[in-house]
């Protein structure tokens, strides 16, 4: 069973869109919430949504501020003028918050993909302990230009403002994603290796549009936290928490970065920690050909 809905922003001025898929047929055992990665939306994640219905686990997430149903493709890419990253955060959590009402005697998780893992993660700071367990999908690890990065975007914002595109600044972030793939068709080629994949993504209207300068400011601002000693200080220590992640994805530094974030959040004291890191995968690794292989890892880690 689908279920659609809404709710008014943290933001105060954006109604927010979500999607709730339940079992139809059993009683719901579980619950994961998922945040949705940059430049993309929930209804992405049906497949896997419907898949996990099978084994009684109930799946919602929205479509963020700034893309999908929740925002006029007018604004894809911009969050707010100000902490518009705060707003995904505290969105996340409103919807958290209504999940625990219409479950209460069920368990609720929280999983993020990319953008969506740092909103996640962001979350998990000051929110954690309200949920079960975390799920850490196609995330990043510290980065040495960010700084300069997030410099750059600043300055740049406030010549050209936050509504702003910069294809200077889309390049800084992505444009070497794609070097270690031969013969690469698009420029999202680094997404996945399933080509069909990639090719519905390029042909999605809700997808693969450019951030503005304001949204690179809140993502750059945002990464900067989640990599912070502070953050890793806030994060809940008795949690289990399953970082998972394609061998082959840029954004995770091809694994680097995701253990680099696995070894700091054990260093913090956190108990419970896992990583996965799947061979021939990129980014989308819930896209992949072999995405019942990660299905599987994902529905044992929620009911375990």
């Amino acid at each position: 069973m689908k279920k659609e809905g809404s709710f008014a922003s943290t933001n105060g001025k954006d109604t927010v869109r979500y999607t709730e898929w339940l079992p139809d047929d059993m009683p719901v055992i579980a619950v994961l919430q998922i945040a949705h990665g940059m430049a993309e939306h929930i209804e992405r994640y049906e497949d896997f949504a419907l898949w996990l219905n099978r084994y009684g686990i109930a799946v919602a997430g929205n479509d963020h501020v700034g893309h999908g149903r929740t925002s006029d493709p007018a604004d894809y890419g911009y969050m707010g003028e100000k902490d518009g990253w705060k707003t995904l955060v505290n969105d996340v959590e409103k919807l958290n918050g209504m999940l625990h009402e219409e479950h209460p005697e069920v368990p609720v998780s929280v999983m993020g993909h990319s953008m969506g893992s740092f909103v996640v993660r962001a979350w998990m700071a000051d929110h954690g302990r309200n949920c079960d367990r975390f799920i850490i999908m196609g995330t990043s690890g510290s980065n040495p230009a960010l700084k300069a990065g997030l410099g750059l975007t600043r300055m740049l914002r406030k010549k050209q403002g936050g509504h702003a595109v910069s294809k200077m600044i889309n390049g800084m972030a992505f444009g070497s994603y794609n070097k270690r793939i031969k013969n690469a068709r698009t420029a999202f080629d680094w997404l996945s290796v399933n080509e069909e994949n990639v090719d519905r993504y390029v042909a999605d209207p809700a997808c693969g549009f450019p951030f503005t300068l304001a949204g690179f400011e809140d993502l750059f601002t945002m990464l900067s936290f989640v990599n912070s000693r502070e953050w890793y200080e806030k994060v809940p220590k008795d949690h289990h928490i399953l970082l998972i992640s394609g061998l082959e994805d840029p954004v995770g530094s091809y694994g680097r970065g995701v253990a680099e974030v696995c070894e700091k959040l054990k260093d913090a004291g956190c108990s419970q920690v896992s990583m996965l890191l799947f061979e021939e995968m990129r980014h989308e690794i819930l896209n992949e050909k072999q995405h019942e292989a990660v299905y599987k890892e994902i529905r044992d880690f929620l009911l375990g």
